[in-house]
């Protein structure tokens, strides 16, 4: 009723000043803050005290406490800043403002989604025009104060918004409480990865306290750079949390990890030791300005997990080694502190080059690789007899041996599987089980016994990218059990292990339509992966307009104990890109699980849908499936 009166007033005086030259006019406006509560998932909000009570948040998760500001009166508002007092509990703030009718999803209209800005909406100073909030046609505004807990317990803020409204203070101001209670779901699981390591290992490289020491064998090593040259290697800070959704509280936000100064620790954040560095032969190439965040991977928020630094040395012109030591600081409650040494050397050393295998017109049998369109379960070819040494550059001979290794490969990749074919070749190659991004890299020595550093030519990046419409990957985190992938035309019919409408280990390349089979609109089923960690693949090259499901079914358990509990990962490629990535646990030998649906369309292109969830937090729904036998299993 209060704000039912509050909207007819405005309309009023709407009309007052339509109708007559006379009308009365305010010298001020005035400031009105509501609770907006779509989609907010609230514990309670009491307008009248200006009072939102977030309810249970997690910690090192974001949830906005949001008010509607109504400016009742005919002249713009103006919101010079917000500030805070009697916080209690860290990581309150900032306050931003968007128009809610330019906010791509209105239940979460502060969220990274709606940061056109990159920063979340606009900081004050902002004006709220003359009627906004309470008349047809004016835009409504939002004010939101972020809350990122890091500690558990029940915390509050009041936010002081400096106005020149009518209905403000002596000073100018108007106070909102929030409310918050930080419970525990997860955290942030930090990870260094660069040229092949990854770590730290907390049982063997971290103190009780966090404090984790990569050792010198694991360090970044550059290796000898020739005089007056320089290198780059990459350092990724892998954010490993996957944290389910929770209620009311950004997805996209769930278990961010943070880098930033810790007071308590070294207060570096992240950058080089005092006194390792003097030189400066070391340095990041971009911004390294702290703090800045690494949110868990999420494929549907654009979210890679990961944070790539580019570290280089630059070499004198004179012989001599360096070392200096990494410092990085984050909200990772298990290894708040990670040092990594770095060492390089600037040596008239042989220089490696690393290429993919050309195409020799004299051999045409000869295998190469086309670096447009590398596809999973292909092999790629490389090449590395254009390395040189300076002693003699035209000396091909001064090339004495050859060592190839994988840096990266896809989450969920097992290197088993590469089958690495001539490691010490000049000539090199291995098998692709996974699409995803992979990173080689190549090691010469000379007839002098002394080893190339590593270089950006003697690394060879790539990203594997399906041909096929659909593309649809199993991996699992267990080597001795059996997890298999199925993908039903639920057009026709969704009986799991039908023949013929459901693909899957029994019915690899069934005939659903004309066309040869595993060829055009047909699936196809690559591999029956029995022995544990995947991967399996369903194709279809060219998909016919409809409704396809994903299941995924814990055949058996091999290990000759209890049933493990199994993660599984699914991802979906819709023409060569990866449209969704979806995980869930299956306890239990026979249960199945239903995980998406892919809608085909008819101009060609398709999107994927998680099947509606059985439980807070999880994607799609689980049964029982004791048998796969046709005609098949209808899930509940």
């Amino acid at each position: 009723m209060r704000r039912l009166l509050r909207l007819t007033t405005a309309l009023a005086v709407l009309l007052t000043i339509g109708c007559s030259d006379d009308t009365f006019t305010t010298s001020t406006a005035r400031l009105d803050m509501l609770a907006y509560t779509p989609g907010q998932g609230y514990g309670w909000v009491d307008d009248d005290q200006r009072t939102i009570d977030l309810g249970d948040v997690p910690v090192h998760a974001t949830k906005w406490a949001i008010w509607k500001l109504e400016n009742p009166s005919p002249i713009p508002l103006l919101v010079r800043e917000v500030t805070f007092k009697n916080g209690v509990g860290r990581r309150w703030g900032p306050a931003r403002a968007v128009v809610l009718e330019q906010a791509p999803d209105p239940s979460r209209p502060l969220n990274d989604n709606a940061r056109a800005d990159g920063k979340g909406g606009a900081e004050p100073p902002f004006a709220v025009p003359a009627y906004a909030g309470v008349a047809q046609g004016q835009p409504t505004y939002l004010l939101g104060v972020e809350y990122s807990p890091i500690e558990l317990g029940a915390h509050s803020v009041t936010a002081v918004i400096h106005t020149d409204a009518e209905n403000a203070g002596l000073d100018g101001t108007i106070d909102a409480l929030i409310r918050a209670n930080a419970v525990y779901t997860g955290e942030p699981d930090i990870e260094v990865e660069y040229a092949g390591f990854r770590g730290p290992n907390p049982s063997t490289d971290c103190t009780t306290d966090g404090i984790c020491t990569i050792p010198a064998n694991q360090g970044v090593d550059f290796g000898n750079i020739g005089l007056g040259g320089s290198s780059s290697i990459r350092l990724l800070l892998r954010n490993q949390s996957e944290c389910t959704p929770y209620e009311g509280t950004d997805p996209c936000s769930l278990c961010k990890l943070t880098v930033a100064a810790d007071p308590t620790r070294q207060n570096i954040g992240f950058g080089f030791k005092p006194g390792t560095n003097d030189a400066e032969v070391f340095k990041f190439a971009g911004s390294t300005a702290v703090p800045f965040e690494i949110r868990q991977r999420n494929v549907a928020c654009g979210e890679s997990g990961e944070q790539r630094i580019a570290l280089e040395f630059n070499a004198p012109t004179h012989e001599e080694e360096y070392s200096a030591i990494v410092v990085l600081e984050s909200t990772d409650p298990n290894e708040p502190l990670i040092e990594i040494p770095i060492r390089g050397a600037a040596r008239n050393a042989p220089v490696a080059i690393a290429k993919f295998r050309e195409r020799d017109p004299t051999n045409p049998s000869a295998p190469f690789t086309d670096p447009s369109g590398i596809e999973p379960l292909e092999w790629v070819y490389f090449d590395g007899r254009d390395s040189w040494d300076p002693v003699n550059p035209n000396d091909p001979g001064r090339i004495a041996g050859y060592q190839w290794e994988i840096l990266e490969y896809p989450p969920g990749a097992n290197p088993d599987d590469f089958d690495l074919q001539g490691i010490y070749s000049s000539v090199f190659a291995f098998w692709l089980p996974l699409a995803g991004h992979y990173e080689a890299r190549l090691r010469v020595w000379n007839v002098d016994g002394i080893e190339s550093g590593d270089t950006p030519a003697a690394r060879k990046e790539f990203d594997v990218i399906p041909g096929d419409a659909i593309h649809v990957q199993l991996v699992w985190d267990n080597p001795t059990n059996d997890q298999d992938l199925h993908l039903t035309y639920l057009t026709q019919d969704d009986r799991v292990c039908n023949k013929p409408w459901d693909c899957y280990y029994g019915n690899r390349k069934p005939l659903w339509f004309s066309s040869p089979a595993g060829e055009g609109p047909n699936p196809s089923l690559d591999i029956d992966d029995t022995q544990g960690l995947g991967p399996e693949n369903i194709n279809i090259d060219d998909p016919e307009t409809g409704v396809y499901r994903v299941y995924v079914h814990y055949f058996g358990d091999f290990s000759g104990g209890a049933d493990t509990p199994t993660r599984n990962t699914v991802r979906i490629y819709l023409n060569g890109r990866q449209e969704a990535e979806y995980r869930r646990t299956l306890d239990n030998e026979k249960d199945i699980w239903a995980v998406a649906d892919i809608t085909w369309l008819p101009n060609g292109t398709g999107y994927a849908t998680p099947y509606p969830p059985d439980a807070q937090g999880q994607i799609g729904a689980t049964d029982v499936m004791t048998s796969c036998t046709s005609p098949g299993y209808t899930f509940p």
